[in-house]
C-alpha cells in the first residue's frame, strides 16, 4: 500500500507534465484556441514554415532562411481574383486569401528581405486556424464555418504568403505554365509530385499562390519528410516539413 501511495503522486506528477507540454493543437479543440494560438498555426507551426528572401532591387533574388519575425496575418475568405488571372469558385479558389500577408519587406540598411511563409493550406489544423480566425467564437456553429470544415479536400494544397506581385507579373496562361513545371514535392525514393493547378491571390501590399498537388499517390508518414520546390521569379523557395510533427490524434494531416 505504501509503494502505491508513492507511486500515485508521481504518475499524477508524469500525468501533469505531460499535459503541460503537449502542443495546443493536440492539448484542446479549436474552438478553444486563442488568438495567440490561431496565430502560431498559421505563422510557425509544423504546417507553417516562415523564411526570408533576399531582395536585389525590386526583385526577389535569392532564398534563405528565415530572419527575424514573419508579421501578421489577416484572415478572410479573399477575392478569388488574382494578379495572374482568376479560379472559378469551388475550386482552388476558395483557399485563396487565406494566408494574408505576412510582412513587408526590410533591410536596415542591410541587404533588403521579404518575409514568406509556405503553408499547407489543405491541413485541417491550418483550415480550423482560419475558420476560428474569421468566425471567432461562432467557429463552431455557423454554417458557412461548418461548411468550410466538411467540404472534402481532393488536393494537397500548398500556400505561399508574401510574395512580391513585381515576380508575378506577365500573361496570365504562360506564367500558370511556368509555375507548374518549376514546383513539386519530392520525397527521399519515390518520383517527384508534380502540381495539377495553380493561382495566384492579391493580398495587400504582396501576393499569395496556391498550389494543387494530387493524392493518388498519398504522402503517408512511412515517407518521413516531405520537400516543397518552387522557383518564383528570380529566387527559389526549397521547404522541408517533418511528417512526423504534422500529426493529429496519430494521424498524418496534410
Amino acid at each position: 500500500m505504501k509503494k502505491l501511495m508513492l507511486a500515485c503522486p508521481v504518475a499524477l506528477l508524469t500525468f501533469a507534465v505531460s499535459l503541460w507540454a503537449a502542443d495546443f493543437w493536440q492539448a484542446k479543440p479549436f474552438a478553444e484556441w486563442n488568438e495567440k494560438d490561431v496565430q502560431k498555426m498559421l505563422q510557425s507551426s509544423p504546417w507553417s514554415k516562415p523564411f526570408s528572401v533576399a531582395l536585389a532591387g525590386d526583385t526577389p533574388a535569392k532564398s534563405g532562411k528565415r530572419a527575424g519575425g514573419s508579421g501578421a496575418s489577416t484572415m478572410g475568405s479573399g477575392s478569388m481574383n488574382g494578379p495572374a488571372g482568376t479560379a472559378e469558385q469551388g475550386g482552388l479558389g476558395r483557399y485563396a486569401g487565406s494566408t494574408g500577408d505576412p510582412g513587408a519587406a526590410s533591410g536596415g540598411g542591410g541587404v533588403p528581405t521579404v518575409n514568406l511563409i509556405v503553408r499547407w493550406q489543405s491541413a485541417m489544423p491550418i483550415r480550423e486556424a482560419v475558420v476560428k480566425a474569421k468566425f471567432g467564437n461562432e467557429a463552431t456553429t455557423s454554417p458557412e464555418a461548418k461548411k468550410a470544415l466538411e467540404e472534402p479536400v481532393n488536393h494537397y494544397i500548398l500556400a505561399v504568403g508574401g510574395v512580391p506581385k513585381g515576380a508575378l507579373q506577365g500573361d496570365a496562361e504562360e506564367l500558370k505554365k511556368q509555375m507548374l513545371a518549376q514546383s513539386m514535392l519530392l520525397i527521399k525514393g519515390r518520383d517527384p509530385i508534380k502540381p495539377v493547378d495553380f493561382m495566384t491571390q492579391d493580398s495587400g501590399h504582396t501576393a499569395e499562390v496556391l498550389f494543387a498537388f494530387p493524392k493518388t499517390m498519398p504522402i503517408t508518414e512511412d515517407d518521413k519528410e516531405v520537400e516543397f520546390i518552387v522557383k518564383i521569379g528570380d529566387f527559389s523557395i526549397k521547404q522541408r516539413f517533418r511528417l512526423k510533427d504534422m500529426l493529429i490524434n496519430g494521424k498524418l494531416d496534410l
